[in-house]
């Protein structure tokens, strides 16, 4: 099932989420540190906590997509020079990691994903 669907920016520099949307229902509960109340987070609370989990998602697979640009010796100018040429465009950048439960879930899952530098954007499904 899938539980996210996000892009983000792959560009070199800082990680920038486009759009994301979430589909499965978490239970989020406050921290006793956080709240006196505690019990489940509701409204801003929830969407800024998933926000904040998307992000670390996004980041992670930048990462790893830097992390392998770096390896193969191509560096982000020669991939736009080539897509601008009459070349054949560079194939889709593609991945798989798992995402420990607590980190940034409450429970595990598998980012799948595809980066396409031409649009200089990610798209992965959690």
């Amino acid at each position: 099932m899938v539980y996210a669907f996000i892009i983000h920016t792959l560009e070199p520099g800082p990680c920038r989420v486009l759009y994301s949307a979430t589909f499965g229902q978490e239970n989020l509960e406050r921290n006793e540190s956080e709240s006196d109340h505690g019990g489940e987070l509701q409204g801003s609370e929830l969407r800024s906590v998933r926000k904040e989990q998307i992000e670390i998602v996004a980041k992670q697979v930048h990462s790893e997509f830097s992390f392998r640009r770096a390896v193969s010796g191509r560096t982000f100018d020669e991939e736009v020079q080539i897509l601008n040429s009459s070349e054949a465009a560079l194939p889709y950048e593609t991945g798989i990691f798992r995402l420990r439960k607590g980190d940034p879930f409450t429970d595990e899952l598998v980012a799948i994903w595809t980066g396409e530098i031409g649009r200089a954007s990610c798209r992965e499904r959690v």
